[in-house]
């Protein structure tokens, strides 16, 4: 059971909701550029009883309390949403380690010299990634496609056990045992002490130096493969149907060590800083990713120069025309929590959408490999509906 030092239950509903307004009132600027905001406070409790045919009984409380900060800054057509967060698994305590004040303003400027960077070069870039990214890198590239309940069927890693996939100094590791990050006092979203099965959550090396040592399990999964149960399984509820989840999933610095920011930019020399990841998605039978990023800072000659901004101010459709007119797509219901998307058009019963030189309806389609659609931040949202898109001769689309 997780203890909270201030449990957040306790906290009366007055309280939070005065720090949440005095919180967004300091997402405003005094030149106006930030013109709508968002503050968002949750905290959450979950209990759970686990009691198994093996004489298993295990209690366990899991407390989880979030803010999260969303300006957004326009000038002209162009838009920039920032976002701050702090959260934690515990409980009111966590506005005793984190100076929101702080985390307010750092998050407005932030936003506002997003909005004024210069746009970078379309081009392949090495970069660097911070820590944040660390760990998303690592979920979407690897982590996914390490679940066994998937792998029984389909996936890029499936028959690869024990095969050498990456260099040597290449270690993935999950490890829902890791409580804190040296150098962060709040816990890491992903410690636990049991599974949903009771299976003791431990450190499970995925990749070793290369190697695929290993998939993540739940009990079933674990027989199926001849492996041992590595602690993964996960049910939202008592009733779902539990699945093969990621806890803490990482890169380990290579050579066994952490490196500093000066050291990695020494050896990009000319490429770009990553910071601050956001959502993104895998598609793990082709082993292709995507993922968000909030900042991007430009690196020459091993110095981080100019905040440089990632997003377009359009749409841009990237699909196969036989002639130069223009042609209008009608599209709904499509998922776009990453920002650029590798699509190629498939309806949801398997059948391929047509793109014909005259006007073609795809409704419900779901988009994954034939082009790109870039999405402009301040469209961004779990769930974007766009009710059309007009293809020109330029293949340059806008919002209609």
């Amino acid at each position: 059971m997780i203890k909270q030092k201030k449990p957040a239950q306790d906290v009366s509903f007055e309280e939070k909701m005065k720090m949440v307004l005095d919180t967004d009132k300091l997402l405003r600027d005094e030149e106006n550029k930030i013109k709508s905001t968002r503050s968002i406070y949750t905290d959450v409790i979950r209990r759970q009883t686990l009691a198994t045919s093996e004489g298993t009984l295990i209690y366990e409380e899991r407390p989880y309390t979030n803010f999260y900060l969303i300006p957004t800054a326009r000038k002209g057509t162009d838009t920039n949403q920032g976002m701050g967060r702090a959260g934690h698994v515990g409980g009111f305590e966590l506005f005793d380690m984190v100076d929101i004040k702080k985390r307010a303003e750092e998050t407005v400027i932030k936003t506002i010299k997003g909005l004024e960077a210069e746009k970078i070069k379309p081009g392949k870039y090495p970069v660097v990634f911070d820590g944040s990214i660390n760990f998303l890198f690592a979920h979407e590239a690897a982590g996914h496609s390490a679940e066994a309940d998937f792998l029984r069927s389909a996936g890029v890693l499936r028959g690869k056990l024990n095969k050498k996939l990456s260099p040597d100094f290449v270690n993935l590791v999950d490890d829902g045992s890791l409580e804190y990050i040296p150098g962060y006092k709040s816990r890491t979203f992903g410690f636990m002490k049991y599974d949903d099965e009771g299976v003791p959550v431990e450190r499970t090396e995925i990749i070793r130096n290369g190697v695929l040592e290993t998939y993540l399990t739940d009990r079933t999964n674990a027989t199926f493969f001849n492996l041992k149960p590595t602690g993964n399984c996960r049910a939202e509820y008592f009733s779902s149907q539990p699945i093969v989840r990621m806890r803490n999933t990482f890169l380990e610095a290579s050579k066994g060590k952490d490196m500093s920011e000066e050291e990695l930019l020494e050896l990009v020399r000319n490429g770009a800083l990553l910071k601050r990841g956001g959502g993104g998605q895998v598609n793990p039978v082709r082993g292709t990713f995507n993922f968000g990023v909030s900042e991007v800072y430009e690196i020459k000659n091993s110095i981080t120069v100019n905040n440089v901004r990632m997003y377009d101010g359009n749409v841009n459709l990237e699909l196969p025309q036989s002639d130069n007119t223009e042609r209008t797509y009608i599209i709904s219901n499509i998922d776009v929590k990453p920002n650029v998307i590798k699509v190629y058009p498939i309806l949801n019963g398997g059948k391929v959408c047509a793109a014909s030189d005259t006007a073609t309806t795809l409704d419900n389609c779901l988009f994954l490999n034939s082009g790109t659609i870039t999405i402009p931040k301040p469209f961004l949202s779990n769930t974007l509906f766009i009710s059309s898109i007009t293809l020109s001769k330029s293949s340059m689309c806008s919002i209609t």
